[in-house]
């Protein structure tokens, strides 16, 4: 004969035993009563503008699949995916539940062009000079000791500086680029500054790497559109032109008066600035170069640069 207490252990695992096959049979989802509904969330990458991070918020599935709009698909639960050109997309999530049951939901995202016009990713790495390691920094004039730079925490690369002697003080800083030959690319900046007093701001392109004490000025080897081929200038602003005196504050292509890049007068037909497009006929590595200095002048209230942008042109 059992004793009470045998019988009271043995009652309390029968009892703990009924609470885990009820547990377990709450948690089992039947099929049919747990329809999918699919839902998601897309955020856009500001760092690059074309990766988009989707927050799958959907319920009741078990697997899933996603038509980005460009022809590329995911399985992932909540995948990212970067676009190659600017554009409108229209992106797809299938939920589909434990009984093969299946829900879809479509959003339009949108990959927007700074420039207006559908483009590649741009190929400046760190234009949102948020990043001092993706830029190489050079004196290149007679002196550098009188132009300071510096990458600052809001994420801008600021110029300053007042000359001390009559020479030229200037700094450069670049970046290595990869160019295809007869393709259009767009250049846009932000640019903002003012008060030049003998002084300027140039972007070059080149097919040679800036050195430390040597003005940058590289004759371009190849035609080129939007690049004077003696100088490989391609846009600025120069207060011996009649800009940089006055206070200035927007894309580069609104506000220079100098370079064949510049936005074409609207009152000159036979105007041959680009708007910013520029091309190359030899492929190959250039280096894209802003290069700021004074002649015994000053940098007034300097020039604060953000948002570089170099992309290839898609129509």
């Amino acid at each position: 004969m059992k004793s009470i207490e045998q019988i009271k252990t043995i009652k309390g695992i029968i009892l703990i035993s009924l609470l885990a096959i009820i547990t377990s049979c709450s948690e089992e989802k039947v099929p049919g009563v747990y329809p999918p509904v699919a839902d998601f969330a897309a955020q856009l990458d500001g760092e690059d503008g074309f990766t988009y991070h989707f927050i799958n918020a959907s319920a009741n599935g078990v697997s899933y699949s996603w038509d980005f709009g460009d022809g590329a698909t995911s399985s992932d639960e909540s995948p990212a995916h970067t676009y190659s050109v600017t554009g409108t997309y229209s992106v797809t999530l299938t939920v589909i539940s434990i009984d093969d049951n299946e829900d879809v939901m479509t959003k339009g995202i949108t990959i927007e062009s700074p420039g207006g016009v559908p483009t590649a990713p741009s190929i400046i790495a760190g234009g949102s000079m948020d990043d001092d390691q993706l830029w190489t920094v050079l004196p290149n004039g007679e002196e550098s000791r009188a132009i300071d730079y510096e990458f600052t925490s809001s994420g801008t690369l600021f110029f300053s500086g007042q000359a001390t002697e009559a020479k030229s003080y200037q700094v450069v800083a670049y970046q290595p680029v990869e160019l295809k030959a007869n393709t259009e690319y767009l250049l846009l900046t932000d640019i903002k500054g003012g008060n030049f007093n003998n002084a300027w701001f140039t972007i070059i392109i080149g097919p040679e790497e800036p050195k430390a004490g040597e003005g940058y000025a590289p004759a371009c080897p190849s035609t080129v559109y939007g690049i004077d081929k003696n100088s490989s200038k391609v846009i600025g602003l120069n207060f011996w032109k009649g800009c940089g005196e006055e206070p200035f504050e927007g894309d580069i292509r609104d506000v220079a008066c100098d370079g064949i890049a510049q936005d074409p007068d609207p009152n000159d037909p036979n105007d041959p600035s680009t708007g910013g497009r520029i091309m190359v006929d030899s492929a190959g590595t250039y280096y894209f170069a802003m290069q700021v200095g004074n002649w015994n002048g000053s940098m007034g209230s300097g020039v604060t640069i953000d948002n570089v942008f170099l992309a290839e042109v898609i129509e």
